[in-house]
């Protein structure tokens, strides 16, 4: 399912959909779909320039300022990482000598 602003449209195998710059629609792809997700190409240039908006989210990345922010300026938050973390083994308890009498 390609989500626009304009909406919702069903993609079917083959299908191709493409955003012209300067063109603000924010835009992404989801699988409701019971089976794997499907292959996605997505084509971009290697400019040493860039900027792209997300306007849904209230999102910009510039390259000249190397990180995600609000449109306003203010840091977007950091990606959460999804990488397990193992918990840290807890310390053990301190045995007590008891003195014999």
């Amino acid at each position: 399912m390609l989500v626009t602003d304009a909406g919702e449209e069903i993609l079917q195998a083959g299908d191709c959909a493409g955003f012209p710059k300067g063109k603000r629609d924010g835009h992404h792809l989801v699988n409701r779909s019971k089976s794997k997700a499907a292959v996605c190409l997505e084509v971009g240039t290697r400019a040493d320039v860039d900027f792209c908006g997300y306007p849904d989210i209230d999102m910009i990345i510039d390259s000249k300022v190397g990180k995600y922010t609000h449109r306003d300026g203010t840091p977007y938050p950091p990606k959460r990482s999804r990488t397990l973390r193992a918990p840290k083994p807890k310390k053990a308890a301190k045995a007590v000598k008891k003195k014999a009498k």
